[in-house]
Order: C-alpha cells, then structure tokens, then sequence
C-alpha cells in the first residue's frame, strides 16, 4: 500500500513539474486584436488580418478565417468573443491561447465605383451574334449611382434574366468577382432587334389579292411585342386576311392562301336525296381547301349542317340521306 501511494505521488510531482515548465515557456500563441482592420468588402478575414500573433502557431493561426468583411460602405465589429469561438471550431486549443490588445475589432469593407464600362461589356456578351434575319442591339445601359464593389482586380460577368433577352428595357444582373468575394448588381440596360420583315408596297384591302410586287424585306426595328411576317411568300394564290397598309410591316396571320371556300361564300351544295342528286345554293359558314369538311347554312336557312369541300365554291351535304342525319345541334357555332 505504502509503494502504490508512493507511485501515485512522483506521478503528481512530475505532472505539476511539466505544467511549470510549459508556463515558463509561455502559451503557444498570443493573439492581440488591432482596434480596427480593413479588406475588400465581401473578402474572407484570416486572423492574421485582424490581430499581431506570436508564439510558435502564430503562423498556422494566422491561416484560420475568422469572418468575413462587411459589404462595400459599411462597418461592423468583430469581437474577441467571437475569435475564441473561431478558434475553437477549427479545433484550436483556446486554452493555450493568450488574447490581449482590443476588446473588438473595427472593421471597414474597402470598396471602389463599379466599372461601368466593364459590366456594359459583360452585357454584351450576352447578345446572340448576328445573322441574315436580323442583329440585337444594346441602345442604352446603367448601373445604379453610387454604386461600389469590392476593393482590388475585379472580374465581370452578367446573367441572362429569367425570361431570357427581349427588346426593350430589361434588369440585367452584373456578377463582379474581386478576390474572394462576389457580388451581384443590378443593371438596367434596353436592347433592340434590327429584323428582316415583310412590308406592304400598296394599301391592300381585306380579302382582296395580293398580287406580285404587293410585299417585300426590309430591315425594322422590332418591339417586345411585334409578330411581324418574316418570310416572303411567293404571290400565288394569296389574299389579305387583314387590310394592309403601304410602308407598314405585315403581321404574322395577314396574309394566307386563298381557300376553295370562304365563310360567308355563297356555294353549290350537292345533295343526295332518294337516288336524286340535287344542286342547291347555300353559304360557307367556315374556311377551307377541296377535302375539308366545313360548316354550311342549311336550306331552311337555319341550322348549320355540314359538307365536304369538292371544288372551288362548291360542297357535298355529308350524311344527306336522309337530310336529318347531317344536321347539327340548334346553337352550333362557327368555326372560324
């Protein structure tokens, strides 16, 4: 029993000797917070670049990212509080760190105006390369007043928006990457399209023909919302869905091939009736070529039956033996 307290003892002694001697070689690190430090706004800070460290981990602490800098034009304070805690979830041994200097640390984002030049060529980029049908053009472009980036070599870049590139004005975001940081900026910039339309050379009244030399392509300028034709058509056979106005482009839908039938046409319409074929007059009710089937007037000038298109103005009464077969529900309505 005497022996094993005896062992018990030297072992003490000799634990509190090695805790004086690693007091007398003082703590590994001694860290002594400045009263205000500065970086690029949005930088990462190490703790070197807010404290003068010694001991031997000054250099392996110095490396531990205790924060961040506040955004450009702003300030914020870092604590010795906070640092401990830094400190210690990189798994440093706080206990064999020394604070002294400052309670908290000033800290100041350092910033610089955006170039302005820079984020318009990073929205140029966006723009499709031009083609024979047409080219998009930046008209006008603006970056917030006043507005700042971090401090330091700047990269810029921009983001298409949500709704992709339009004519008009749209919010363009400007990425710009300064050192570690990253920040976005919202430019307002107005895009036009120069396109290769169809434009009417006369007045060509609805429903009239359009003859050879009626449209050409000519280059516009393009609004958000113009449905302009864009390809020639060739002359045959084409009428005027909408009047069309010289010098004005033609919209998408203006112009068309003329049908076998019109609505509104009067027409032949042939019936078989008990081995009779008859020949009456009656009026489309619908649009369509030779094998369209198409809404007519029936003869009682009433209900709506319907026939097979068989040639330029004139139809076949589907189903017309007997008549009743053909005939629609009371209150069908037109097709278009």
């Amino acid at each position: 029993m005497r022996r094993l307290v005896r062992a018990v003892m030297v072992s003490l002694a000799a634990l509190a000797a090695a805790g004086a001697a690693r007091a007398a070689d003082g703590p590994s690190l001694v860290v002594s917070l400045r009263p205000s430090a500065s970086a690029p706004a949005g930088a990462p800070l190490r703790l070197a670049d807010v404290a003068e460290l010694s001991g031997p981990d000054a250099e392996r602490a110095g490396a531990v990212e205790v924060g961040r800098a506040p955004a450009p034009g702003r300030g914020a304070t870092l604590g010795a509080d906070a640092v401990r805690r830094r400190l210690a979830q990189s798994g440093w041994a706080v206990e064999a760190t020394t604070f002294e200097g400052a309670p908290a640390v000033a800290l100041t984002g350092d910033a610089q105006p955006i170039d302005a030049a820079a984020a318009r060529n990073a929205v140029l980029a966006l723009l499709p390369p031009d083609s024979s049908r047409g080219a998009a053009r930046l008209v006008d472009f603006a970056v917030p007043d006043r507005a700042l980036v971090p401090a330091g070599q700047c990269a810029y870049g921009a983001r298409k928006p949500g709704g992709g590139l339009r004519p008009g004005e749209s919010s363009i975001p400007v990425v710009v990457r300064c050192g570690g940081a990253e920040m976005v900026v919202a430019a307002r910039a107005k895009f036009v399209v120069d396109a290769v339309v169809v434009v009417a050379t006369r007045d060509v009244e609805k429903g009239a023909a359009v003859r050879d030399g009626d449209l050409k392509l000519e280059t516009r300028e393009l609004a958000a919302r113009d449905r302009w034709l864009r390809d020639l058509p060739a002359p045959e056979g084409l009428v005027a869905r909408a009047a069309l106005r010289a010098g004005q482009p033609v919209p998408t839908g203006a112009v068309a091939r003329a049908s076998a039938v019109e609505p509104g046409q009067s027409v032949r319409a042939d019936v078989q009736s008990g081995g009779v074929l008859l020949s009456l007059s009656t009026v489309a009710r619908g649009r369509g070529e030779v094998g369209a089937i198409i809404p007519v007037t029936g003869f009682d000038g009433h209900r709506v039956v319907r026939a097979r298109v068989v040639a330029p103005g004139r139809v076949a009464l589907l189903g017309s033996d007997p008549l009743e077969s053909v005939v629609a529900p009371r209150g069908a309505e037109d097709r278009p």
